[in-house]
């Protein structure tokens, strides 16, 4: 990376002088780079780098990032600018110092404020997004659609079980289990597409010094709150203090530990095509259990 370079496009995009020899690398998850960088205002800034051929990503993730603070609901980092230099992708955003905030009372008020975000519904009742992105590095279609069934089933399940024929997995209970998950979608699934973060695990969650729950790192598309919920299940972190908060504005829903297993099984299978390894059987046996239902 050529800070200079990096440090006048920077100046010259956003409202900051950056002081990129007073820059301090940060985890940036397992795609990109990340670096906190001081400005010549005393302010902090977080730079992405990605390479150049991947800009898609961070076009997306401003789309999303936009989304969410429009929503109003949930405090999210304010995007700055988005462009290449050299061979790099490049997003700069707000940085926000995050405090460990895990208490009963800033657990509940991130229940309270993400059931406040799935209040906020799709404006023409279809579920997806106007515009595709990703979940990690894979490609994640939000082609629109007007039931949540065929949507959940078509884009999120299908697109993965074809993934995973690709990396050698070839699901030989596709048919039938496109089926099902129609099926148990179609009696359970969602009416109206809520407007979802879409890849809210803790990882993507912090606290800001007043206590303010921060969500970044989106994937968002409008679909049945209860795959959000799903996956905050799916690698812990949310304390029973978050999801009674949620629960006293939105209900459980019937059969709630299957649905849940269903949801969780788009990013099992994802998991599987990012990373192989012990996801496959745990997708496989999500897959024994939903036939079996």
């Amino acid at each position: 990376m050529d800070w200079t370079n990096l440090g006048n496009w920077i100046a010259a995009n956003t409202d900051f002088t950056p002081l990129v020899e007073s820059r301090k690398s940060v985890g940036g998850g397992c795609i990109n780079e990340a670096w906190v960088i001081s400005t010549s205002n005393d302010r902090r800034i977080f730079v992405k780098v990605n390479s150049r051929q991947n800009f898609d990503l961070f076009e997306a993730e401003i789309r999303g990032l936009l989304q969410l603070r429009e929503a109003g609901a949930i405090r999210v980092p304010e995007p700055y600018a988005c462009g290449a230099v050299g061979d790099h992708a490049i997003l700069v955003m707000e940085a926000v110092t995050p405090f460990s905030w895990q208490d009963a009372g800033h657990q509940s008020r991130l229940g309270r404020q993400l059931a406040e975000l799935h209040e906020v519904t799709s404006t023409d009742g279809t579920f997806g997004n106007t515009y595709q992105n990703h979940i990690g590095r894979t490609p994640q279609n939000n082609e629109p659609s007007a039931n949540w069934a065929d949507f959940f089933a078509q884009r999120r399940i299908d697109f993965q079980l074809q993934l995973a024929a690709k990396n050698g997995w070839n699901i030989e209970e596709r048919a039938e289990l496109l089926c099902v998950v129609r099926e148990i979608l179609n009696g359970a699934g969602a009416s109206e597409g809520s407007l979802l973060h879409g890849d809210l695990w803790s990882g993507n969650v912090a606290f800001d010094e007043s206590g303010n729950p921060v969500i970044f790192d989106p994937a968002c598309y409008f679909g049945d709150r209860e795959a959000e919920i799903a996956f905050t299940r799916m690698f812990g972190g949310f304390s029973p203090a978050f999801y009674r908060a949620y629960r006293e504005i939105h209900p459980l829903p019937e059969r709630e530990a299957l649905l849940h297993r269903l949801y969780n099984l788009y990013h099992e299978l994802n998991h599987f095509a990012l990373f192989g390894g012990g996801y496959r059987q745990q997708a496989a046996e999500t897959i024994r259990l939903i036939l079996a239902s």
